[in-house]
Formats: structure tokens, sequence, C-alpha cells
């Protein structure tokens, strides 16, 4: 909890006093402004979670201010260069509705430093001009600015809607499990909510006028009104497709051109007879090259079958496989590379190159990981590591897993991975805790 509220103050500090400066402005700053009360708050702000010894009752107290500031140095919140002072060590000036006039900033080879404006963020921290509780339009513009960034992804891909779902899971987490207070969260998620889906009205009574039908966005398979959708062969193909090689193979072909049986895995059969009946199925197709009602229903009875058969494979086992496919496979699909890497029947060059993007993306997917393992200072955590767990789940249950649906949510795995940039030293005691999540 730390991390969010002194992030930008903490930068402050650094820039106009270098890293001691900083500790120094930091300290008697907080030590005008902390307030002492039973959750060990600073400035009508909860500081007191997951401070450990530093938490509750010891605010106002020079041992207290002192723990503060250590915890703030380890997370390497005031470690930002901001050059040498020069002159008498002296502050002049206010920061948040305190007067630095004369501050001594001791062990500096120093100068006078003027602070004329410290911006919205630093004074939001500490609280000036004697409020000291956010206002309800600080409430509403976060929840504001959330909601148009979701219309926007929504209004992109219809699958946008699933970051408006991680900010619903991440919210209910922090009152069920952090305990945070019921109806600011609530309020914030109803702004989210309004905001992000306003711009969806227009266009469902649109459609609910021109189509005389609830469609608020795009429809699954971005068919057209009385398009007819082969359900039955879709289904057919989740009961066995598991990589991007049988998508280009298999499903985009259909309708319009011919399937090579050749081309389907063993596993898209469970016996002989069913090998037989699903042959001719395909070859069925291939005279007509496209999937008629009486065609989809044959294939939606062998789906039926193997599900039956074998319900974990559908709704575990091959879903797995295709979010594997898609977060490790390589990006070679704008490439002439052979879609079959892994059999190595393709030119050496594009072999090569097939390889060396598989090891990239698995470089990131590493060191995400080892970036969460190591610690972490990110604030809302959690609502990043919600959104990416739902969009995997989400993927998993397409029939086309191609590569390109994970690239959103490779800024969290950039983010995650900057834990390991030099400099960047391990949180202790954090991990994956509630102090981060």
């Amino acid at each position: 909890m730390i991390g969010e509220p002194l992030g930008g103050a903490a930068a402050l500090f650094g820039e106009v006093g270098g890293d001691e400066g900083g500790v120094e402005i930091f300290r008697h700053v907080a030590r005008e402004r902390l307030v002492d009360d039973d959750n060990g708050n600073v400035g009508g702000l909860g500081f007191g979670e997951g401070l450990g010894p530093a938490g509750a009752g010891l605010w106002g107290e020079d041992e207290g201010v002192d723990a503060l500031i250590d915890v703030a140095a380890k997370s390497d919140l005031l470690g930002f260069a901001g050059g040498e002072l020069g002159g008498d060590d002296q502050m002049s000036g206010t920061f948040g509705g305190v007067n630095l006039d004369g501050l001594e900033l001791d062990g500096l080879e120093g100068g006078r430093i003027v602070i004329t404006d410290v911006g919205d963020g630093a004074a939001g921290f500490f609280g000036t001009g004697g409020e000291e509780e956010p206002t309800r339009h600080d409430q509403e513009e976060p929840g504001r600015d959330g909601g148009l960034a979701v219309a926007g992804a929504i209004l992109l891909r219809p699958d946008g809607g699933l970051l408006l779902l991680a900010i619903g899971i991440y919210l209910a987490w922090l009152i069920l499990r952090r305990h945070q207070p019921l109806v600011p969260i609530l309020w914030a998620a109803t702004i989210v909510a309004i905001v992000a889906l306003a711009p969806l009205v227009p266009w469902t009574l649109r459609n609910l006028h021109t189509m005389r039908g609830f469609e608020p966005l795009a429809p699954r398979y971005a068919n057209e009104e009385g398009e007819y959708v082969p359900m039955g062969f879709n289904h057919w193909v989740k009961t066995w497709i598991a990589d991007y090689a049988s998508v280009e193979e298999i499903y985009w072909p259909v309708p319009g051109g011919a399937i090579d049986p050749a081309k389907l895995p063993s596993r898209a059969f469970d016996s002989e007879l069913q090998k037989k009946q699903t042959l001719q199925l395909i070859s069925d197709y291939n005279q007509i090259l496209h999937i008629d009602p009486d065609l989809d229903a044959r294939f939606e009875a062998l789906a039926a079958a193997r599900i039956h058969a074998a319900p974990l494979r559908y709704y575990l086992w091959l879903p797995l496989l295709r979010i594997t496919d898609m977060w490790l496979r390589p990006r070679t699909e704008m490439l002439p590379a052979d879609s079959r890497w892994w059999e190595f029947n393709d030119d050496t060059k594009w072999s090569a190159v097939a390889v060396t993007f598989g090891a990239i993306g698995l470089a990131y997917v590493l060191a995400a990981l080892a970036g969460l393992v190591r610690g972490c200072a990110i604030p809302h955590l959690g609502l990043l590591l919600a959104f990416v767990v739902l969009r995997s789940v989400f993927l998993g249950t397409l029939e086309n897993p191609e590569p390109r649906y994970t690239l959103e949510c490779y800024p969290v795995l950039l983010l995650l991975a900057s834990a390991l940039a030099p400099g960047q030293e391990p949180k202790a005691d954090v991990g994956l805790s509630k102090t981060c999540i």
C-alpha cells in the first residue's frame, strides 16, 4: 500500500534534494502532517498496513517516522538522484502546506532550494488547505477516466469487456479480503461501469430497432445478420484442436477450401470407427466446400460423442494446451516460416527464425514470472494479474488459438519483468502478499 501514494512525492523529494535531501524533506513534512490514530494513518491515508512495528500507535513518534522512512527507502521510493546542492544547505518555500523555510539538510554540500509548485499529486498526498479527506470529485475522476479507458477497449474489440470484469473482481477482492470501505469502492465501480457501458447504448438501440434483437456487441463469429454459422463444425474442432498450425490447415479454409485429412492429429479420433466417420464427414464436405445444416448436424453429433467420452479433455486439457500454445508459440504468423516449426522440415533460415522467436517469447514469460516471485512494488498488482488470468481463460475457449490474442497481456509481463532490471532490489517480505495485491 505504501508504493502508490508515496511514489510521486518521493520522486519529487529525490529530484529536489538528492537521495539524502529527499529523506530530510520527507522527515520534516511527515512530522508536521502525520495523524496519530489507531490504524497508523498518515494524512488520512492508510499507511499502517504492512509496516509491522512501524504501524499503529507509532505515528508522531521519532521512531515511527524513522521506520516509515526506512520502509520507503528500502522500497526504492526515495532513490531518485537529483544532483548536488550548493550554498548553505537550507530549504525555503512550502510543501503540502508545511513551511520549509530554514530547513537544514544535514550532510549535503548544498545551496538553497526554493519549492514553488509541488503539483496535485504531492499536494493530494499530504492534504493541503486543511482538506484531509478526498472530495467527491477526487473519487469520481479516477472512475470516470477508468471507465473511458474500458469503453475504448470494448469499442476496439468486444473482448475488451474482460477488463471491466477484471476491475469488478479486483474491487470485490478489496472489499472481501482487504477490508476496504464498501461505499467508496461501490461508488467507484458504479462510475466505471456506467461510463464504460454508456457508449454501447446507441449501438444497442440501433440494433434493436434495425435487427429486432438485443445485440450490444459484435457477434461472436462476426457473422452478418441471417448468415449461417456452423456451430456443429466449431464444436467438433474444439474437441481436438490445440495449436495454431491446425487453425491454418483446417479451421480457416472452411468454408470454401478443401480439408486435407492427413493434417488431422491423432487426437481427433478416439477409435477406428470414429476415424471412419470423421473421414467420411470430411469427404462429404470436400465435395461441396460448404457446411449446410444437415452436414453441420452430423459434425455436432460427432462432437457430442467425443465430449461425452472425455469431458475433461474438452473442458480442461485442450483449453490448457491452447492457452500454452498461444503464450509460447513462436510468433511467425506474418513470416514465411512453416507453421509446423517443430518438425524442422522448413528452410534452415526460417527454422532458425522460428526457434529464436520462440526463445524470445519464452524469455518474456520467464522474466515476468521471475519478477513476480522476486517481489513487487506495483500498486494494484492483483488487478493486472486478474486481467491476464481472465483473458487467458477466455482464449482457452476459442477454437482458433492464435498467438496474437495474448499481446494485450504483454504490458503486464513487461511491468513484472522490470523487477529484474539493474538497480532493482528485491522487496523484503513482499512477494505475492497482500501488500502489493
